[in-house]
């Protein structure tokens, strides 16, 4: 979709340049239905267990049956505020508390099973760095096989996405994707999420670095 910008008038008349902009509600409702859904299928709405799945249908905000979020906050998950120079609603509020909770539970992880990593002096910015928008965006297509297309977002540099930081935009999308369930269902069923699909491989990859780290300390030790 070539991106919009709009007259003094109010009219919408396309730009020259492009943004990567698919507005396709359903298929935005589809992949969120498959990372997640399962969530609202075993049952919690503020720490409550629904007999069904209905829970979905009365809350203020949200889908119609059998969708998690209602057109306009899928969408807005999806969103960077890149795209038509933030004048849509885009996520970095939702990723903001999305990313807090990211945090949380992986210092929570962290303290339980390997708190040996939590020993030196740099811990805290280990958490920071290890649940990051690029530490998240390099999960983003296994938490959400697919998503890369159906970000909204303006790259800064056409035809390389990649070096445009497409990573971070993804890896915004999935903590927003934690701030919208936040917001809608509650930190019981953001929490389990994040338990569930994220924080396990944020621990491998904290640790996969921190041996990638060990030679080079070393060796800086003993100059």
């Amino acid at each position: 979709m070539g991106y919009r910008a709009r007259e003094a008038d109010g009219a919408v008349k396309p730009s020259r340049q492009l943004d990567r902009a698919p507005s396709d509600a359903g298929a935005a409702h589809r992949l969120m239905e498959a990372g997640a859904g399962y969530l609202v299928a075993e049952g919690s709405r503020k720490g409550h267990l629904p007999s069904t799945a209905s829970v979905r249908t009365d809350l203020p905000s949200g889908g119609a049956q059998g969708q998690l979020f209602d057109d306009v906050l899928v969408l807005q998950i999806l969103t960077h505020k890149s795209l038509d120079h933030g004048r849509q609603p885009y996520n970095e509020k939702l990723a903001m508390l999305g990313g807090q909770l990211c945090r949380l539970c992986l210092a929570s992880e962290l303290m339980r099973s390997s708190p040996e990593m939590l020993a030196d002096e740099g811990a805290m910015e280990a958490i920071e760095k290890g649940s990051s928008a690029w530490a998240l965006g390099g999960l983003a297509d296994v938490v959400l096989p697919g998503v890369r297309p159906l970000l909204r977002w303006k790259p800064r540099a056409e035809g390389n996405i990649l070096r445009s930081g497409e990573r971070k935009v993804a890896g915004n999308a999935v903590a927003a994707l934690v701030g919208a369930l936040d917001l809608r269902y509650g930190t019981v069923v953001a929490r389990k999420f994040v338990e569930d699909k994220l924080v396990a491989l944020l621990v491998t990859e904290m640790r996969q670095q921190q041996q990638e780290q060990k030679p080079a300390q070393a060796q800086a030790s003993a100059v």
